[in-house]
């Protein structure tokens, strides 16, 4: 866990990049575009999500979208 929201590591930067231009992406969108493991991804997400930055929502029978937050001004 991120003491502070400006130690994101380079996964997470990855991830909020490519979200900032896709608007919302699965995981196994975001796993494919970035290259990374499943691993990798879940446990980046799972902290961007936790510390804020992005939304997890849950179709029924659907993967997962996560989407980005809108920052507060």
């Amino acid at each position: 866990a991120q003491d502070t929201a400006s130690e994101l590591d380079e996964v997470e930067s990855s991830i909020l990049t490519f979200l900032t231009a896709k608007e919302s992406a699965s995981l196994s969108e975001i796993e494919s575009e970035l290259s990374l493991t499943r691993f990798k991804a879940v446990d980046a997400l799972r902290s961007l999500v936790e510390a804020g930055y992005l939304q997890k929502q849950n179709g029924a029978g659907k993967p997962a979208i996560y989407r980005l937050l809108p920052s507060e001004a």
